[in-house]
């Protein structure tokens, strides 16, 4: 167990033993820390980084490459902040560029590759919009491309990139039934609207998946997709 006054918390893995955790704290505060692991499975603080108030959602996370990472979160004030880093050797975080749109509840990230990576927020009117961010390799900057808005309602996202220009966007509707969007994204950040299905049900059944929480993971192989889910 580590030492927190988190509420809410995600990870990235940065290295096989490297690991970045952002939380929000229980100020409503976004703090992002760098862990090792040793060999035999234990952590060790490396450095940590205090950012903005924010609000009372799960920030979203994504490792660019072994050294860079970016999150997103929904400010106290209802903007979306893109944020990029740099982890030393040592472990040290160095805030590197932001990226502030919109007015937003909450947000998800999907890595499309070391440069480019695609958030999935909730507006304050329970849509859903896509926007395609670039950070640059040598500035870091961060640079928004193309964007997209779905129709209807959505109460949670939880966004899963499998490649290098294809994702998938889950989601949940006013009624807590899984749906979920595939895009394909073009080399100037346009999506791409692939395939879309709503109300999800269960294999061979009539019956709804009705979720609260959910969490995709890409298995790494076939278009295989773990979705984790209360």
């Amino acid at each position: 167990d580590l030492p927190s006054n988190a509420k809410k918390v995600n990870v990235a893995m940065l290295t096989q033993n490297r690991v970045a955790l952002a939380q929000v704290t229980t100020a409503d505060k976004l703090v992002v820390s760098i862990y090792d692991i040793s060999a035999n499975g234990s952590f060790t603080l490396k450095n940590t980084w205090n950012g903005p108030n924010v609000k009372d959602q799960k920030p979203g996370i994504v490792r660019l490459t072994d050294t860079k990472l970016a999150t997103a979160v929904a400010l106290s004030t209802g903007g979306l902040r893109i944020s990029s880093y740099t982890v030393a050797p040592n472990g040290t975080i160095l805030k590197q560029d932001d990226d502030d749109n919109g007015a937003i509840e909450s947000v998800d990230l999907a890595r499309m590759t070391s440069k480019r990576i695609v958030a999935g927020v909730k507006l304050t009117n329970d849509q859903m919009k896509l926007i395609a961010f670039d950070v640059n390799e040598t500035t870091h900057v961060i640079n928004r491309r193309g964007d997209y808005v779905l129709s209807g309602t959505v109460k949670k996202i939880s966004m899963v990139g499998m490649d290098n220009n294809s994702f998938v966007a889950f989601s949940t509707d006013s009624n807590e039934r899984l749906d979920a969007a595939a895009f394909e994204t073009t080399a100037s950040g346009n999506f791409v609207l692939k395939n879309q299905l709503n109300d999800i049900k269960k294999p061979s059944t009539g019956q709804y998946f009705t979720l609260r929480f959910l969490d995709g993971q890409y298995l790494g192989t076939n278009g295989r997709i773990l979705l984790s889910a209360v």
